[in-house]
């Protein structure tokens, strides 16, 4: 009913924007798999906004390659992200749980580099 208070959803604005890119990486990519992380990641990239380091990957599933889109899930199997793979599956695998410092030259230093990482609504 038109004019009667209390009937109907506000939606109040937000002050975040997405890019173009971000936002295909949120809603419009496929995803081809997914990496589980330990809540000291799942914090990292909440509240401070940084990359996926492969300390805090518990888990990997999937198949996917390099550049594709993969979600983040936390430990209680909430996905808390989306974003573009920098490494591959079979590497995420074998350097999951390694701090960077140990990680060999020719392998990225990141699951997924902050600029490639969206995460999603009600992530906080």
């Amino acid at each position: 009913v038109a004019g009667v208070a209390g009937v109907g959803t506000t939606f109040e604005p937000h002050d975040r924007q997405l890019t173009a890119r971000k936002l295909w990486i949120a809603f419009s990519s496929a995803v081809t798999g997914s990496i589980h992380v330990d809540d000291g990641a799942r914090l990292a990239l909440i509240e401070r906004n940084t990359s996926l380091l492969p300390a805090g990957v518990t888990g990997v599933g999937g198949g996917f390659e390099l550049g594709d889109t993969i979600e983040v899930i936390g430990a209680d199997g909430v996905v808390i992200a989306r974003g573009m793979s920098a490494m591959n599956a079979t590497t995420a695998r074998l350097v999951a749980g390694c701090r960077s410092a140990d990680l060999p030259v020719d392998v990225a230093r990141e699951v997924i580099h902050r600029d490639d990482l969206v995460l999603v609504i009600g992530a906080g």
